[in-house]
């Protein structure tokens, strides 16, 4: 009985924990161009990417204290654009996608 009670709780806490949870994504939109092949080849590509993003998530809520989920902007994915152009980064869609132009 205390083994059902004791998985009962951690499913909770599992769930609990994956409803507070950001997914990150990457898209590669350089093709061929020589920033395209530089970001794939030197830099790190796609698992870069979002290491990266996700780095900064965790800096950004360490920054501001936000240890706690509940203290959090609720953000289900972001997503880093990676894009050919000579203009600055910006971001769109309240700040779940970030569009680097490379």
């Amino acid at each position: 009985m205390a083994c059902h009670e004791i998985f009962l709780v951690i499913c909770l806490m599992l769930a609990v924990s994956m409803v507070n949870a950001v997914d990150f994504f990457v898209v590669d939109n350089t093709g061929d161009s020589p920033g395209g092949r530089k970001f794939r080849d030197e830099i790190g590509g796609v698992s870069y990417g979002k290491q990266s993003v996700r780095s900064a998530t965790d800096f950004t809520w360490r920054l501001f204290q936000q240890t706690n989920p509940l203290d959090r902007k609720t953000v289900t994915n972001i997503t880093l654009f990676i894009e050919n152009s000579n203009s600055v980064a910006y971001n769109t869609n309240l700040g779940k996608e970030i569009h680097f132009q490379r």
